[in-house]
């Protein structure tokens, strides 16, 4: 795998730059709160997802499953066309760009669940790996969200909703549990992993049912108790990999996983106190937008880094 390995770094590397760029290039958005939510979007395609494939795919060092292999290749293509289509009117060109992104993801979903049936079969199915799989299964979820809001698709969701649904499905709904599965594969308590699981799981997929029945992200009463539930068994991850994070030897390492641990638990203190009810206006969620998820990039690109750095590294093919 170390070929493999080489590309997804060179393609984390070249995504972070392009999204760095892309913070100065005008996006086929309205100006504000959209725009900012499209660019939080597209870190996960150009960023975060190749990140966490070197962080949580476990590195074998000798061939890659053929899925994988192509997934990996996928990525590049599927990234561009993704950035290409927020840089170009809504509409059908857009979406055919955007659902690039749909193949690569759509793989790793595969390989996830498959990886979990053959878990299941043999009995080491526990779960943190259920984490880790239902992280990589939202993902292509997450990809035809995009697909979805740059296609100006009927949805019954404005597109600046669409966007907030789609961030909070690749954010929340993808790297929060693959985050936490990271953490129960290192921390090794079963007991723990699985009320984790269990809760973290619950609130994020009711929270997701929650905000389509209300068509967005401002508080309601479908969204408040699901939110709450997800918010205490995030909060509670965050402060475990904080705890945890400080028994690291590699204090580099230990630093990059304990802030975003933190950053975590920051987040997530934020998102109770929106979902509570304490803001329903527009620029009440614009205020959420800007400070939620940026938390939630941070505490992802932090996290993704340092999993990284405890994965094995390869030697020279």
């Amino acid at each position: 795998m170390p070929v493999l390995d080489r590309l997804v770094s060179r393609l984390t590397l070249g995504g972070m730059v392009v999204w760095l760029v892309l913070l100065a290039v005008p996006l086929a958005a309205a100006p504000g709160a959209e725009e900012e939510a499209m660019h939080l979007v597209l870190l996960a395609p150009t960023v975060l997802v190749p990140l966490f494939v070197l962080a949580a795919v476990p590195a074998s060092f000798g061939p890659a499953p053929a899925v994988l292999r192509v997934a990996v290749w996928l990525l590049g293509p599927g990234a561009l066309g993704t950035v290409a289509s927020a840089v170009v009117p809504a509409g059908a060109l857009a979406g055919a760009l955007a659902a690039l992104w749909l193949l690569p993801t759509g793989l790793l979903a595969f390989k996830a669940v498959a990886d979990a049936g053959r878990r299941w079969r043999e009995t080491t199915l526990d779960a943190a790996e259920v984490l880790v799989t239902a992280g990589w299964v939202a993902l292509p979820v997450g990809a035809a969200g995009v697909v979805l809001a740059r296609s100006g698709a009927q949805t019954g969701l404005d597109p600046f909703a669409m966007l907030l649904m789609t961030g909070h499905i690749l954010g929340t709904g993808a790297i929060l549990p693959l985050w936490s599965g990271l953490l129960g594969r290192s921390v090794g308590a079963s007991g723990w992993r699985r009320w984790v699981a269990s809760l973290l799981l619950t609130g994020l997929w009711g929270l997701t049912a929650g905000v389509v029945l209300s068509g967005g992200l401002a508080p309601s009463a479908s969204v408040v108790a699901p939110g709450i539930l997800l918010a205490l068994a995030a909060s509670g991850v965050g402060i475990a990999g904080v705890v945890w994070a400080g028994r690291v030897e590699e204090r580099a390492t230990g630093l990059m996983l304990a802030v975003s641990g933190g950053t975590l638990v920051l987040a997530m203190v934020l998102a109770a106190w929106f979902t509570v009810g304490l803001g329903r206006s527009a620029e009440d969620v614009a205020w959420m937008v800007e400070r939620y998820g940026w938390l939630t990039a941070f505490f992802a690109l932090w996290g993704g880094l340092g999993w990284r750095r405890l994965r094995p590294r390869p030697a020279a093919a």
